[in-house]
Parts: C-alpha cells; structure tokens; sequence
C-alpha cells in the first residue's frame, strides 16, 4: 500500500497536504516495490492481483523518474553565471567552513538561508570578494567582478530578488525558500509563496532563474504548477535525481534522501551545470549552478 501510494499520489496530491507528502518519495516506493516483488515471487501460491499492483506500481514510479534521467542536459562552451544557494541550517556549528566552501566553490551569487547569527556576524570574512545583503534569514553575496545588486524594492514571502547584468544582458534571480507544507497553516502559507513566485516571473520584465530549498519535490502538483504558470524550466531535467536532503548517510543501503533544493529558469536560459556539494553540517546539501545565455 505505500509503496502504491507514492505512484498514485501525484494525481489526487492536491486535494489535501497530507496525500501531498506521499508524492515525494517515488524512489523509495519503487525500491519497495522492487522488494516487495521479490517476496511475492517466492509465495505460495501467488494472487495475481498482488503481482498486477506491484508491477504498476514499478512503472508508475519509474515514470515519475524517467525525466530526470531521460532528458538530456543542456551544455554551453560560453562564460556561465555561478550560483551558490545553500539551506546552512540555523544550529550548523561549522561556520567557518561555510565560508571556506564559498571562498572554494567562488560563485559570482551565493544565497544562504536558515542562517544563523554565529553566521551572520562572521559574513564580513569575504569583505575582499563580496559584497554582502542581508534580508530576513537570507545572507546575499555578490561578486565584486559582476553588475547585480538586490532588488530593495521587491518584496517576496519568504524570498529575496537579485537583479543581475551577466554578459550586457539582464536576468532576475529569486532565492526562495517555503514552508514545508506539513500542517494546514503551513499548506497555506506555501501556497502563498508559491503564488508570489508565479505572480513574479509573470510580472518579469527578464529572464528569470529561482533558486531555493523549496520544501516540494519534481513530482508535486504545486511545483508542476509553478513550472507551468512561471513558464519555466526545471534543471534537474537530464541529471538523475540529486538528493539534496536530508544530507545523512543510507541506511542500510537505501537511499531516503529527496531532491527539493532547486533552479528553476526561464526558456531563455540554460543551466550548464548542476551539481551538490558537501554538507558541511548541514542537513541540506548546497546546489552550485551555472546559468548561461543560449549560444546563437
């Protein structure tokens, strides 16, 4: 019956949040599925309707999946926009490794979120390279190199807008970061989070990118929606699943983690590089994109 769940969920995810949560987990439905098989084949004697619910449920998740690993994945030969957003966790003790990995990882945009105030104070440690905004629980960080400063006069629930130059062209990038939608009041307040973002990329008068932990996996009506209304472009397209959360090791070789870290762009976009970094004590792993201009 779970594992059913996770493959029947995307089509009824919408009427309540928690038949919503069912629809994070097509991997490990599949996974139980698979098991679940392997145990039904050495019953005695086997209902046919059993090995009828396992087999759909298999096709169903793998379905759900196929795009991940189906598509194919844009590259580009050109100068690309590196983005670092990164969910740090408000009790992460390893602050300054944190800055190390920025100072590694040198993105020309990195967002941090859950922040906390050990973090907040020792941000001035990349004064050299950056300069730093603080909004709400966001810390921003642009590159001294590039033209982008944040939009001051924009005001996103749970959200921070940059307005970039990169290449003499414009785009507007969103760092976002939604509730769970794990109770009503939190459903509802998605829900808000996710209407602003449509309403903004809507609203755009560039290019956009969003960038966040946006507590929703690829197979969720509300992100499907956000996709549709935004009319963007999900980068996890072509590159497997990236499990971004939580950042613990398997157990027992199976993997529980889920992708809801996320880029999302406009068709006049391309994300070249998608990648997960190290934790860093986090329970997130942070996501490093570059963002380039079709070549024409």
């Amino acid at each position: 019956m779970v594992a059913s769940a996770t493959a029947l969920a995307p089509a009824v995810d919408h009427w309540h949040w928690t038949i919503a949560l069912a629809v994070h987990f097509p991997l490990q439905g599949l996974v139980l599925a698979l098991l679940l098989s392997c145990a039904w084949a050495s019953l005695r004697p086997r209902r046919a309707w059993v090995g009828l619910t396992l087999v759909t449920t298999i096709v169903l998740n793998v379905n759900a999946m196929a795009p991940q690993f189906a598509e194919r994945a844009p590259t580009s030969t050109g100068s690309g926009l590196r983005v670092l957003c990164f969910n740090t966790w408000p009790h992460n003790p390893h602050t300054t490794d944190i800055w190390d990995y920025v100072a590694e990882v040198q993105p020309d945009i990195a967002v941090l979120f859950e922040t906390s105030e050990a973090l907040l104070s020792s941000s001035s440690s990349l004064a050299d390279r950056y300069r730093t905004t603080t909004v709400d629980e966001f810390i921003v960080l642009i590159s001294h190199d590039i033209e982008a400063s944040v939009d001051s006069m924009t005001r996103l629930h749970r959200g921070v807008a940059v307005n970039v130059v990169h290449l003499g062209r414009r785009l507007q990038l969103v760092a976002a970061h939604p509730y769970p939608a794990i109770s009503d009041d939190l459903e509802l307040d998605a829900t808000t989070t996710f209407e602003q973002l449509e309403d903004y990329c809507r609203r755009a008068s560039a290019p956009v990118a969003i960038v966040g932990d946006l507590n929703t996996t690829p197979w969720s009506s509300r992100f499907q929606q956000l996709l549709e209304n935004g009319q963007l472009v999900d980068s996890l397209l072509g590159r497997g699943l990236q499990l971004s959360f939580p950042a613990w090791p398997p157990v027992i070789g199976l993997p529980f983690g889920i992708p809801i870290d996320h880029c999302l762009h406009s068709a006049d976009l391309l994300c070249t590089s998608r990648e997960l970094g190290s934790a860093l004590g986090s329970n997130h792993h942070p996501l490093i994109v570059e963002l380039a201009w079709p070549e024409t």
